[in-house]
């Protein structure tokens, strides 16, 4: 149901606190835009989206609905791929 694949999200995330682009920097926009963070940085978005085909979710189909999610604690999960991702794989004998 999502335009972007979750390895899009996770690079998001990594960028953030890599602080090698503007867009996360500071606490708001209007801090931002008081530093001139726009003159001196690039933006994550100028990045992130030049390779749009690694990222793009190719099952993806636009929906007019709203998208609720289930915010009870026991739907809960463990998002893999991120939280576990430089865990050393098992390999079986």
């Amino acid at each position: 149901m999502f335009e972007y694949t979750e390895q899009f999200l996770i690079a998001l995330l990594d960028e953030s606190y890599a602080c090698r682009y503007g867009t996360f920097l500071y606490n708001s926009e209007r801090e931002r835009v008081n530093h001139n963070i726009a003159r001196d940085t690039v933006s994550v978005w100028t990045e992130v989206l030049k390779p749009r085909v690694d990222f793009t979710n190719a099952n993806y189909t636009p929906l007019d609905d709203t998208i609720l999610p289930t915010t009870a604690a026991r739907n809960s999960e463990l998002w893999r791929t991120l939280h576990l991702r430089y865990l050393p794989r098992r390999t079986t004998k």
